[in-house]
């Protein structure tokens, strides 16, 4: 029989566990969901977009990557041309620029990576924005349909790729909307049910108000919400560009009405909108700007958190600007919302605009990192 000391320390294992589960996973917001369980790793979708042009300006390669975080990867972007085909939008970037040993091209990389990390998925992201025009006379003519859906599949086998992502920003009105349907049926049936079918799609009334979910619900696995630029230019005032409530619950709680919850992914932005010459929140401006989330807050800048709104933001009185950014405590309620809601998991736009991660640097401001840690935070308790 074991001693005493052993069957206490037996005996209250689980109860410290599931009282450090309570603590990683509470959320003191007026408007949080029931806990429900954490769900292994894997059930979790960790997804951010890689940007095939931030090779160049931003220096942001494939290594820089951190695939070990990451579920899935979405490589932005490929375009469509007018005949319905799917194209790569930069060939030298996308497969032809040697990398050494053999390797050629961002694909090229992706394909070494996934070796690497082989429950990481990569799938093809065409469209972006700008490209609804196209779109709109594409998935209008079962002919162009039909090839978008071949060229989309021939891409995907030739680069070794596991899906595809739709972004198509946005359909505006009913037929559009009824067409997003026929166009993905058609990719489904030439991709199978194996390889992966997601879509881009938005939080506001104006972008998604035209979808028909529950159609788009048969042939899509993963629904990406772009929960973000509810503020920009175009408003009147300064604003938050994506403040969890009510805004992001509100789009959250429409798509859950016609998809499950566990093929929605909440968006994170990994950049801030600035506003110029204001007084701050709610005040006219005069200029803007949009910042990378690792260069921010901004030298000078005092930060400020409002937990009610989910929403963070920072200003500096001598140069007057207002940036609106989700630092790594909005990050974190974003990411605890996502796991009360029983949402499949986040995602960010984009990885070049996140600070490195860091495993040893406790002031680290990577947001990827801070969801991570908050996805598995039982593991990094008992490491």
């Amino acid at each position: 029989m074991p001693p005493l000391k052993t069957l206490l320390s037996l005996l209250l294992a689980p109860l410290i566990i599931g009282l450090l589960y309570l603590y990683a996973y509470r959320d003191d917001t007026p408007w949080a969901a029931p806990l429900k369980p954490a769900r292994p790793r894997q059930q979790h979708v960790l997804a951010g977009y890689f940007i095939n042009w931030g090779i160049y300006d931003r220096g942001y390669n494939v290594i820089d990557v951190p695939a070990e975080m990451l579920s899935h990867i979405l490589y932005a972007f490929a375009k469509l041309d007018a005949d319905g085909s799917v194209l790569l939008s930069d060939p030298w970037a996308d497969k032809d620029i040697p990398l050494g040993n053999g390797v050629h091209g961002n694909l090229g990389q992706f394909a070494r990576l996934k070796e690497q990390h082989p429950g990481l998925k990569v799938s093809l992201s065409v469209g972006g924005w700008g490209s609804g025009a196209n779109f709109s006379a594409m998935a209008s003519d079962h002919e162009k349909r039909s090839r978008f859906a071949s060229t989309a599949q021939d891409l995907i086998h030739q680069y070794g790729l596991d899906g595809l992502d739709v972004d198509w920003e946005f359909p505006t009105n009913d037929d559009q909307g009824s067409h997003m349907v026929d166009l993905l049926k058609e990719v489904r049936t030439h991709l199978g049910d194996n390889a992966i079918l997601s879509v881009a799609v938005s939080c506001g009334p104006d972008g998604y108000g035209h979808l028909d979910l529950a159609g788009m619900n048969q042939y899509v696995d993963l629904f990406y919400l772009m929960a973000y630029d509810f503020s920009g230019p175009w408003e009147p005032v300064a604003g938050h560009q994506a403040p969890l409530y009510p805004h992001i619950n509100d789009a959250v709680q429409y798509y859950a009405g016609f998809v499950p919850r566990n093929k929605l992914v909440l968006g994170l932005p990994a950049y801030g909108r600035a506003f110029t010459n204001t007084n701050g929140l709610q005040s006219e401006f005069e200029g803007d700007a949009t910042y990378d989330v690792r260069t921010l807050p901004r030298p000078s800048a005092t930060e400020h958190y409002d937990r009610q709104m989910g929403a963070s933001w920072s200003y500096d009185p001598a140069s007057r600007e207002f940036v609106s950014y989700d630092n790594p405590q909005v990050i974190q309620q974003k990411a605890l919302y996502a796991l009360n809601q029983g949402l499949a998991g986040c995602m960010f736009w984009e990885l070049s605009g996140d600070a490195a991660p860091s495993a040893t640097d406790p002031t680290h401001r990577s947001l990827m990192k801070t969801v991570y840690d908050t996805f598995f935070a039982i593991a990094v308790n008992k490491a």
